[in-house]
């Protein structure tokens, strides 16, 4: 009886933490659409000089967003504070600012 119990714990923690998994990006999700949006603009030599900012970045929160697909987030850095609408792809993650 107590296995059963167990068991059954078990599989609730399993589908909290799995709903968990899905949604909104995290912050290292955040870093590598922030490393990915470098290097497509500016290439490996901008990522080179941004990653100590990439590095510092922090998520301060995301939120569905209204205007099309994704989430608009909030994340500050060594430069200040910043915001972005956060749309996964195939690829991950991308910005549209």
């Amino acid at each position: 009886m107590t296995k059963r119990i167990v068991a059954a714990l078990m599989l609730c923690l399993t589908f909290i933490l799995s709903a968990c998994s899905g949604g909104a990006p995290n912050e290292s999700d955040l870093k590598e659409a922030l490393t990915n949006t470098m290097e497509a603009q500016g290439g490996k030599q901008a990522v080179d000089m941004f990653k100590d900012t990439i590095a510092s970045t922090k998520l301060v929160g995301c939120k569905e967003s209204k205007e099309g697909n994704g989430y608009v987030c909030d994340w500050t850095t060594d430069m200040g504070a910043s915001s972005g609408r956060l749309v996964k792809s195939e690829k991950g993650w991308k910005i549209f600012q």
